[in-house]
């Protein structure tokens, strides 16, 4: 995919992001970081791919029908990005494939696959393991495959993501919830307490 392309599917994807569907609005009108599902879908979770684009295909070939009906919604955790193996934690092709591979998803069914921020979604250069700077790893294939201005897109795509999911029965975030508890509101409004 050329840059021009990645870069065009970046800013669709990030005008879904921002009007995903069951996300209530802050309170200065910009989309929150809460996602409200309604009770009527089945709710087919992923949790951390780390670039394992073989896992995503496959829970997705054995849930596409009910995706592609409106019967259920995908909503993967976070970190889709990193290979988290030992001795391959320097290797971002398959971040790359994983990111392209999802923001043609997201787009293809853009009320029907969420994606919440993890850890991992960030180009940070304080995001480690194993001592690695995967994120800066990450901003500098990109960087090198496409031009800055696509790499912007991929950053906002991260800025823009929602925190958490709830629905009849359940809360769902990348990482545990606030130790204090926190409300509606709070998750909502979250943005608004972080930057």
């Amino acid at each position: 995919m050329d840059s021009s392309s990645f870069c065009k599917l970046a800013k669709r994807v990030n005008k879904v992001v921002l009007n995903y569907k069951y996300r209530p609005k802050d309170r200065y009108g910009k989309p929150g970081g809460l996602l409200e599902i309604p009770k009527k879908f089945k709710v087919i979770l992923i949790g951390d791919l780390h670039g394992c684009l073989a896992n995503l295909q496959c829970i997705l070939s054995e849930n596409i029908k009910d995706l592609a009906n409106n019967k259920s919604i995908m909503i993967i955790l976070g970190d889709a990005f990193h290979n988290d193996q030992n001795g391959e934690m320097l290797e971002m092709e398959s971040s790359l494939e994983s990111l392209k591979y999802l923001f043609d998803l997201i787009y293809r069914y853009p009320h029907r696959v969420f994606y919440i921020r993890g850890n991992h979604d960030t180009f940070s250069d304080h995001l480690r393991k194993s001592g690695i700077a995967q994120g800066k790893e990450f901003h500098q294939l990109l960087l090198n495959r496409y031009n800055e201005a696509c790499v912007n897109e991929v950053e906002k795509f991260f800025e823009a993501l929602p925190m958490a999911v709830i629905g009849k029965g359940y809360f769902i975030t990348h990482a545990g919830p606030a130790r204090r508890g926190t409300s509606r509101d709070e998750l909502i409004n979250i943005a608004l307490r972080s930057g």
